[in-house]
């Protein structure tokens, strides 16, 4: 029996902290295919500003370089197999190193218009706004009925079912529709995707960004993660104030963001002298200097590949100009390698230095915040 929820929230913490506490209260036990679920059936919630869309909350850590790599992934419209680079799991869901329901694939071009042309939905939408503020046409979508269906054999279909954007009062509202969403592996990087999609279409649209709106078919958590729903709450609690600012997008080339990854994955093999690190930086500020999201981004996937070199690594996490990114970088390597745990925790390390002279954090606010 369905069990219709409703929630009204502020933030992505805000939702998300909520949330969790629900399955207790309101989810059924519900069998699946890869086990017992607790699951909210159907669930619709709003969240009333989503410019901020990269969730930092106590209890749910997450993997920031491949949150970065998966929405290059998805702005490339690619399909293979590279972004499980950064996420080993991700390649389980591949078939023959392609993955069928690739949300940029089918957001690029995936589907054909008459003359059999692949159709841009992301510059489509584009189309219907920018002449139009009015405009309810701007829809994409991302199920295919031809690759969806029962009679094909997949390890990917698609969760995510389509996105609607309205510009109302000068701010692009998103309405998400998804089929099946994990809570704990799909929430929180769904938000960091499509959250990044709406900011990019209303920098072209010279909109800001406004509300969500998510329509869950099936949210549910696994009995494996039971346990990670008491450990969720507020990171704000700590009375702690970051600059939680997503950065501009601005002019960027994905091509060319492609590009340097690659040259930073292949250029890792022979390691880099300090010296060769200092220039490469600079390529990377030069290069994207009129995409401050891009710029920093790709500084951050350079010190996760530089990860086993802890010196080198914060050498470059000093270049990145978001405390956001910055943060969320070190919160990911913190609880995910045992050695810059142990580096983090220590006052008198290099990553104190860092954290308190360069960066002009207080050590014990940042440690807490890590935790």
């Amino acid at each position: 029996m369905a069990n219709y929820m409703i929630g009204k929230y502020n933030s992505v913490e805000d939702a998300y902290v909520n949330m969790s506490s629900l399955f207790d209260l309101y989810g059924n036990i519900q069998p699946s295919r890869n086990g017992e679920t607790k699951e909210m059936h159907p669930f619709f919630y709003t969240i009333d500003d989503f410019s901020r869309y990269m969730l930092m909350v106590k209890g749910r850590v997450i993997n920031f370089p491949f949150a970065l790599a998966e929405i290059l992934w998805i702005m490339l419209g690619d399909d293979t197999l590279w972004v499980a680079d950064y996420n080993k799991q991700m390649g389980e869901y591949a078939d023959d190193g392609i993955f069928n329901a690739a949300y940029g694939h089918r957001m690029r071009s995936n589907f054909y218009d008459r003359y059999l042309l692949p159709i841009d939905q992301f510059e489509d939408t584009i189309k219907f706004l920018i002449n139009n503020h009015d405009s309810r046409h701007a829809v994409m979508v991302y199920r295919d009925p031809a690759k969806d269906n029962s009679l094909v054999e997949t390890k990917d279909r698609a969760c995510n079912i389509s996105s609607m954007f309205l510009i109302r009062n000068g701010l692009l509202n998103i309405t998400q529709t998804v089929r099946s969403h994990d809570f704990i592996w799909g929430v929180p990087y769904n938000f960091m995707q499509f959250g990044y999609i709406t900011q990019a279409l209303a920098e072209r649209l010279e909109v800001h960004v406004g509300s969500c709106a998510w329509l869950s078919n099936s949210l549910h958590v696994y009995d494996k993660h039971y346990g990670e729903l008491e450990g969720i709450g507020f990171n704000n609690e700590l009375g702690i104030k970051f600059d939680m600012t997503v950065p501009k997008i601005g002019e960027v080339d994905y091509i060319n963001v492609k590009h340097r990854e690659v040259s930073i994955k292949s250029k890792i093999k022979d390691g880099f002298a300090d010296s060769v690190l200092t220039r490469y930086m600079g390529y990377i500020r030069t290069g994207f200097k009129d995409s401050p999201f891009w710029s920093d981004g790709l500084l951050v996937l350079l010190a996760y590949w530089l990860k086993d070199n802890k010196k080198q690594s914060l050498r470059v996490l000093n270049e990145v100009d978001s405390h956001l990114f910055r943060l969320m970088t070190l919160r990911y390597f913190y609880h995910y390698y045992k050695s810059w745990k142990t580096v983090l925790d220590d006052k008198d390390s290099l990553a104190s230095e860092y954290m308190s002279h360069s960066w002009q954090w207080n050590f014990e606010e940042v440690l807490a915040w890590l935790k």
